[in-house]
C-alpha cells in the first residue's frame, strides 16, 4: 500500500458507511432514515431478512428497495450475504451443500448489481472438524468456490472482498494474501475485520502491510474478552492505534460497524450512533 504525505493520509468521516448488520428488527426504511440522520450517504447492505434475503427477492422487489435507497439519497457500496448463521460454505465437502452455497452468493451479486453496489464481501467457508487435516481438498474446494464467484461477480462488473475469519478456510489476512497472489485476478481483493484480526492474535501493522494495496474494506467492531462484535471503544481492541495505523499507510477505503448477532438489536440507533461519535472523537484529537 502507498504512503501518502501527513496533508494526504488523514481518513475522513466519509469513510465510514452504514452497516445494519444489528438491524434485525428494524425495517430498512428506519435504518435509511437513520443514515440520513447521521449524515451517512453510504452503506453495506446486508442481504438478509428482514430487508432483503436473496432466495425471496424478485427483480420488482429489487427495483423497489433501489427506490427507497435512490430517495433516501444512499449509495450501495459493499453487499454480504449471511453466510455465518446460515449453512453457507464454498468449501462444504458435501456436493448439495457447496452448490447451494455458491448459487447463494450468485444470487447475492445479481441482487448487488441491482441495488447498485460494485462489490461483495467473501469468506472461505466452513468445515467440519477434522476435515481441515486433508488440506489439499479443501484449499482445492476453496480455490474452486472463489474462483467461480469472482468470474460470476466479473460478468456483471462487480469485484470480490475476501474476510478472514479464524474458524473457517480462510484464518487471517496472510490466507488471503495467498489467494489473491493463486488467482492475480483484478476483481478480487481483501479486507480485515477488526475482531477476527484480534481474536486471532494477528499483528495489526503486519495485517495490513500484508494486504498492502489490496485492502479495501474494514468491519469496525471490537472485543470484549472472548466475546465478539462489541460496539466499537466498548471493548479491548486498541482501535485509535489500529485507526492510526491504517492513517499511516494511506487507507482510503470504507469502515463498516459490523455488530452482527442479536447483542443490540434492540438499541440499533444508540449503537450506531455512538460509533460515529466514537469515530468523529478519534478525528477531531487526531487533527487537533
Amino acid at each position: 500500500m502507498p504512503m501518502r504525505n501527513k496533508e494526504e493520509s488523514e481518513m475522513i468521516r466519509s469513510q465510514l458507511i452504514g452497516g445494519a448488520f444489528h438491524y434485525s428488527r428494524w425495517p430498512l426504511s428506519h435504518f435509511l432514515d437513520e443514515m440520513n440522520k447521521l449524515g451517512i450517504e453510504a452503506i453495506e447492505f446486508y442481504a438478509a431478512s428482514p430487508h432483503l434475503y436473496p432466495d425471496d427477492y424478485t427483480r420488482g422487489m429489487a427495483k423497489t428497495i433501489r427506490r427507497q435507497l435512490d430517495d433516501a439519497g444512499i449509495k450501495v457500496e459493499v453487499i454480504t450475504a449471511e453466510q455465518c448463521l446460515l449453512p453457507i460454505s464454498i468449501c462444504a465437502s458435501d456436493y448439495n451443500a457447496r452448490e447451494r452455497s455458491l448459487r447463494m452468493y450468485e444470487k447475492t451479486l445479481e441482487l448487488g448489481y441491482e441495488l447498485g453496489a460494485h462489490t461483495m464481501q467473501l469468506m472461505g467457508g466452513y468445515y467440519l472438524k477434522g476435515e481441515d487435516k486433508n488440506f489439499d481438498e479443501l484449499d482445492r474446494l476453496v480455490k474452486e468456490g472463489i474462483y467461480r464467484v469472482t468470474s460470476y461477480a466479473k460478468d456483471l462488473g462487480m469485484e470480490i472482498i475476501l474476510e478472514a475469519d479464524p474458524p473457517s478456510a480462510i484464518k487471517n489476512c496472510r490466507d488471503i494474501r495467498k489467494y489473491l497472489d493463486y488467482f492475480k485476478l483484478d476483481n478480487l481483493h481483501g479486507m480485515i475485520d477488526f475482531g477476527a484480526s484480534y481474536t486471532c492474535g494477528e499483528d495489526f501493522t503486519e495485517a495490513v502491510e500484508v494486504l498492502g494495496d489490496e485492502l479495501r474494506h474494514i468491519h469496525l467492531n471490537d472485543v470484549k474478552g472472548e466475546e465478539p462484535c462489541f460496539c466499537a471503544g466498548r471493548g479491548d481492541i486498541p482501535l485509535y492505534d489500529w485507526f492510526d495505523i491504517l492513517d499511516a499507510h494511506g487507507y482510503q477505503g470504507t469502515i463498516t460497524p459490523e455488530y452482527w448477532g442479536t447483542k443490540y438489536q434492540f438499541e440499533a440507533d444508540e449503537v450506531m450512533e455512538e460509533t460515529v461519535t466514537f469515530f468523529e472523537k478519534y478525528l477531531a484529537e487526531r487533527n487537533g
